[in-house]
């Protein structure tokens, strides 16, 4: 066998591949012996065609079957011989078969960057200093109140900010008045911004079983585009109104809350929690400014193939979160739906970047995952979706989740090492 090699750009490599006239022959000879044994041709009997006469009916068929069985073994001790470390599979991109000739036929193939050294010593990133104001706690604590709070019906006034309504409403464009809506029993909390702003007000102030249109005009880039830049027309009834019973903030207060003896307990509770949501974010944030310096310092090409895999697993991400709010990528406005997308195409390069140098920077470094601590972030999913360690553990072995899993850690551990080399 005979092959060339061509770098094309960046990751992308062309192999020109020959195989020999006798090994060619020997595999079709084998074919057409295999087909003329069960070769149903009119005027001759079963199996009893003339080799030529097979050849000639069957041509298509046997060179495809020749394709399939000679090329992927030569394909692989190509690329063995040139020692590529490939990326996904190849791409057969052209042949050559003539009976008696040698097969050449071209491969393109994608494969893996080459980094001989990764800068990331003298990187630096600053974390965010993070405090916890005692604001913070005290809205945190009306919160608390606010969702433990009763309902009561409201009689003789209007309603007002901070009461909770119940309507009926019906949404109609005002061109046509086609009625795009119609919804019974809402309800929603007045002064939360629950409602656009010009139903808010609309109710601030009305009574029991009133009744009103409001007008409201869509901005053109509304992500609804049957809204988009129209003026509709809402028909709303105030049919209830209750007004919040707020509890005392006393100590009877925090145990009903949780597993809290006093209302300092709670308070220290919400401080501590506050103070670890904002260092988790503050992390978060010295990460990914530590990735855009890395990406920037260590220019490098990728395959394209997985760039291309991981945008349409974001783009699947959130496709699933829209539809768990109701919505559809259809629904949304299409130039929103293009900026977004080649957010997320941007977004894919790096990570599948981040990935490789990350590869790098944990061989140089002797950093490695543990199966320990790949079996902790397993029973956190299992946790979090309310399954069982072993059963989860099995099903994502099963489903080959663990190899993704352990590259995330790592990349984490990485992440965390070159932290330290950070002003921090």
């Amino acid at each position: 066998m005979q092959a060339e090699i061509t770098n094309i750009e960046g990751c992308n490599r062309k192999l020109k591949i020959q195989i020999p006239k006798e090994k060619v022959a020997e595999e079709y000879d084998s074919l057409v012996k295999k087909v003329s044994a069960e070769a149903k041709i009119k005027g001759f009997r079963k199996g009893k065609a003339p080799k030529d006469v097979v050849k000639r009916y069957y041509k298509d068929a046997l060179e495809s079957d020749l394709i399939k069985r000679i090329i992927p073994s030569a394909c692989e001790e190509a690329i063995k011989n040139f020692n590529l470390d490939v990326v996904g599979n190849y791409m057969l991109e052209d042949y050559v078969f003539q009976e008696g000739e040698p097969l050449e036929f071209v491969i393109n193939v994608e494969v893996k960057p080459e980094i001989d050294n990764v800068n990331y010593k003298d990187i630096k990133v600053e974390k965010k200093e993070v405090e916890v104001k005692e604001e913070e706690v005290d809205e945190t604590i009306e919160r608390l109140r606010d969702s433990h709070s009763e309902l009561k019906p409201v009689e003789g006034r209007a309603a007002k900010e901070g009461d909770s309504v119940v309507f009926d409403f019906s949404l109609s464009l005002a061109e046509d008045n086609k009625e795009l809506i119609s919804t019974r029993e809402s309800k929603a909390t007045l002064g939360r911004k629950e409602l656009i702003e010009e139903l808010e007000e609309a109710f601030i102030g009305m009574n029991k079983e009133e009744k009103k249109e409001v007008s409201v005009k869509y901005p053109e880039d509304y992500h609804q585009k049957e809204l988009a830049g129209k003026e509709a027309i809402f028909k709303i009834k105030l049919k209830e109104i209750h007004e919040k019973i707020m509890p005392d903030l006393d100590d009877e207060f925090a145990k009903d809350v949780g597993e809290y003896n006093t209302l300092e307990e709670l308070k220290k509770d919400i401080r501590e929690k506050i103070l670890k949501n904002k260092e988790d974010a503050a992390l978060s944030d010295a990460q990914k400014e530590l990735v855009e310096k890395l990406i920037e310092a260590n220019p490098i090409s990728v395959p394209k193939s997985l760039v291309e895999d991981e945008a349409k697993s974001m783009i699947k991400n959130w496709e699933n979160n829209l539809k768990r709010m109701g919505t559809k990528i259809s629904d949304l406005n299409e130039n929103e739906v293009i900026g977004f997308v080649n957010e997320i195409e941007k977004e894919a390069e790096k990570k599948v970047k981040m990935s490789f140098l990350a590869e790098k920077i944990a061989s140089v470094e002797k950093i490695e995952v543990e199966e320990k601590e790949v079996d902790e972030e397993i029973k956190k999913h299992a946790e979090a979706y309310k399954k069982e360690f072993e059963q989860l553990k099995r099903d994502y072995e099963k489903i080959g989740v663990l190899p993704y899993l352990k590259k995330a850690i790592l990349e984490e551990k990485v992440l965390n090492f070159l932290l330290g080399y950070s002003n921090i």
